[in-house]
């Protein structure tokens, strides 16, 4: 859990390595009504290379 911007959020992350090139992806979200509701993203990060192109 982390406070983003006065929110408390979960963070969800995820690192992939090909060959040299490593990406990081990280996903704050809530869930408003309890760990039951869906997530609800407040912020989205990403740090690497760029592999859509």
């Amino acid at each position: 859990m982390e406070n983003h911007t006065g929110v408390l959020c979960e963070v969800w992350k995820k690192v992939t390595q090909a060959g040299h090139k490593k990406n990081t992806y990280r996903l704050w979200v809530t869930r408003p009504e309890g760990n039951g509701s869906p997530a609800t993203p407040h912020r989205f990060e990403m740090e690497g290379f760029n592999t859509l192109l």
